[in-house]
C-alpha cells in the first residue's frame, strides 16, 4: 500500500509529518511522489491565519480529485484544520475519509488499517502526545539539516491567536529525551538543528522549575557533528541572560535570533496581550547586540491589528526604521473566530489593512537590501544545501509556506553562473534569504565564499578556491 503526504504550514507541523512517514514506513507503506498514483493522500493542515486556512481546504478539495481520476481509495485529513473544526469539517467535507487531530497522528498506521477495512473514522483524543518517548522520524529536509521540536504547546494567551486552543498548553520535553533525538539526527549526517517550538525561550519552565534553553544549547553543542545550533520562536520576556551568555561564547549557536514582537506601540501590544514596548524591546535587542556581534535579529509584525492608528502604525514604522533588523515578516491582521481579538472594537478596514501591510513591507525591503549590501567584500561561511535546480522555481520540498513566517520570497530568480544555494547563519532555512554560490561545491558541507552581490533577500558569491571553511 503505498501513500502520498503534504504538510502544510509550520516547521512543527512538518515533524509531525515526519513522525507519521516513519510510522508509515514502519508498517509497510511506501510514500510516493505523485499524489495520483497514492492509495492513501494524506494532508497536514494548518489552521493559523484565515489565508491558511484557505490553502488548507483548497489543497483538500483539489486532492480529493484523485478519488476518481486515480488510485486513491482514502482521503486523510490530520494537523490543526481538522483539530480546530472537528465537528464541523466532517459534515461539510464529505470527500473525505478520515480526519485525525494533532494529538493521534502516531497513530496512523491503526488509523488507516481500520479506515481500508471500511470503518468510518474520526480519530480525536483529549490525552496530549507523551514527548518523552522519543518519535522517530523520516526528514523531509536534505539529510544535512533538521527541525528538532523541544516542546508543544502554549500557555499565553495572545488575544489575535487559536493556537494555544488547538495545541494545549505548553509542555517541555526533557532534556534526556531531546539529546537522544539529535544524537540520533547527528548519525545520520544531520549538521545543522533547527530548535523549534510555539515559546522557545519558555523551554524548562515546567520541567525543571527554571529556563533551561541556554544550558540545552549548550549540552547539544557537546554532540559530534552538530556544527550550527538555530533557535525559532523566542518570546520577548521569556529570554534569560543565561542564553544570550551561551549565544555569545558558544561558537556552535548561531548569531540568530527570531523573536515575534507582533507590534511596537504599547497600546496595541496591551490590546494583543502582548507584554512590553518599543523601549521595552529595544533594550533586549541591545543587550543581544552588545553581547554577540553581527547576530541577525527577525522578527513579525502584525499591521491593522482591532484599534491600531495612524499614529501606531507610524510608531511601528518608527521603531523598524531605528532598530532595524534583519528579517521581518509581515502580517496583515486575521480576524479569527473564537479569539478575543475577534470581537475588539475598532477593526481596521482591509483596505487600511493592506496599505499599511505594503508600506512596511517597502521599508524593511529597504533595510534588508542595506544590511545584504553591507556584506558585499566579505568571506562568509556557508552551508551548502542543494544544486540550483534548471528552472527558475524554488527548490521543491514536502511543505508548504509557512503561515507564522510572514510575507513571503516569491519565484527565486537564479543569478548568471550560480550553480549551488546556500546559507549563512544568518539565515534560517525554508524562511530567509539564501546564497547563490559559484565555482564548485559540495551540498552538505561548509565552504567559504567571497560575497559579490546583494539583494533585498540574498547574497550572490563564489568559493574561495582552496580556503578551509571559516570558523
Amino acid at each position: 500500500m503505498n501513500y502520498h503526504i503534504v504538510s502544510l504550514g509550520c516547521p512543527k507541523n512538518l515533524v509531525d509529518s515526519e513522525i507519521m512517514m516513519n510510522r508509515l514506513a514502519t508498517h509497510g507503506y511506501s510514500r510516493v511522489r505523485e499524489a495520483r498514483a497514492a492509495d492513501v493522500i494524506i494532508v497536514n493542515t494548518c489552521a493559523f491565519i484565515r489565508a491558511a486556512k484557505e490553502e488548507s481546504i483548497d489543497t483538500v478539495l483539489e486532492l480529493a480529485r484523485h478519488k476518481e481520476d486515480g488510485e486513491c481509495k482514502l482521503l486523510v485529513v490530520t494537523g490543526c484544520l481538522s483539530q480546530r473544526y472537528r465537528a464541523e469539517l466532517p459534515k461539510e467535507m464529505p470527500e473525505v475519509d478520515v480526519w485525525i487531530g494533532t494529538d493521534e497522528f502516531p497513530r496512523i498506521p491503526e488509523i488507516l488499517n481500520r479506515s481500508l477495512k471500511g470503518e468510518q473514522l474520526q480519530a480525536f483524543t483529549e490525552q496530549r502526545i507523551d514527548y518523552e518517548q522519543v518519535l522517530e522520524r523520516t526528514l523531509a529536509t536534505p539529510k544535512h539539516w533538521a527541525y528538532l521540536k523541544i516542546s508543544e504547546g502554549c500557555n499565553h494567551t495572545c488575544k489575535f491567536c487559536i493556537i494555544p486552543a488547538i495545541r494545549g498548553k505548553f509542555r517541555s520535553r526533557s532534556m534526556e529525551s531531546i539529546l537522544e533525538e539529535a544524537r540520533g539526527l547527528a548519525a545520520c549526517g544531520v549538521k545543522e538543528l533547527v530548535l523549534i517550538a510555539q515559546d522557545i525561550t519558555d523551554y524548562g519552565r515546567d520541567h525543571y522549575r527554571r529556563r533551561a534553553l541556554g544550558e540545552l544549547l549548550e549540552r547539544l553543542s557537546e554532540i559530534e557533528g552538530i556544527e550550527w545550533l538555530r533557535i525559532m520562536y523566542a518570546y520577548p520576556t521569556s529570554v534569560d541572560q543565561s542564553l544570550i551568555d551561551a549565544m555569545a561564547r558558544n561558537p556552535k549557536i548561531c548569531k540568530y535570533l527570531d523573536i515575534p514582537l507582533q507590534h511596537a506601540a504599547g497600546n496595541v501590544l496591551r490590546a494583543m496581550s502582548r507584554p512590553g514596548d518599543s523601549a521595552f524591546y529595544g533594550e533586549l535587542i541591545g543587550r543581544f547586540r552588545a553581547a554577540v556581534p553581527e547576530i541577525a535579529i527577525r522578527t513579525t509584525f502584525i499591521v491593522g491589528y482591532p484599534g491600531e492608528t495612524q499614529a501606531d502604525f507610524e510608531h511601528l514604522m518608527s521603531f523598524m526604521e531605528q532598530t532595524r533588523f534583519d528579517r521581518v515578516g509581515v502580517f496583515t491582521y486575521s480576524r479569527e473566530e473564537d479569539t478575543p481579538a475577534a470581537l475588539l472594537p475598532g477593526q481596521v478596514p482591509d483596505r487600511e489593512k493592506k496599505k499599511r501591510f505594503r508600506a512596511a513591507y517597502r521599508l524593511q525591503q529597504k533595510i534588508s537590501h542595506e544590511v545584504n549590501a553591507s556584506r558585499v567584500g566579505r568571506e562568509l561561511r556557508v552551508l551548502v544545501d542543494e544544486p540550483i535546480p534548471g528552472s527558475e522555481q524554488p527548490p521543491s520540498g514536502l511543505a508548504g509556506p509557512d503561515a507564522e513566517a510572514g510575507i513571503g520570497r516569491g519565484v527565486l530568480k537564479f543569478p548568471i553562473g550560480a550553480r549551488y544555494l546556500g546559507r549563512t547563519e544568518w539565515d534560517a532555512p525554508e524562511i530567509d534569504g539564501t546564497v547563490f554560490i559559484s565555482g564548485e561545491a559540495t551540498p552538505g558541507t561548509f565552504c567559504t565564499v567571497r560575497i559579490t552581490g546583494a539583494h533585498p533577500y540574498d547574497l550572490v558569491g563564489g568559493v574561495v578556491t582552496g580556503a578551509p571553511a571559516l570558523s
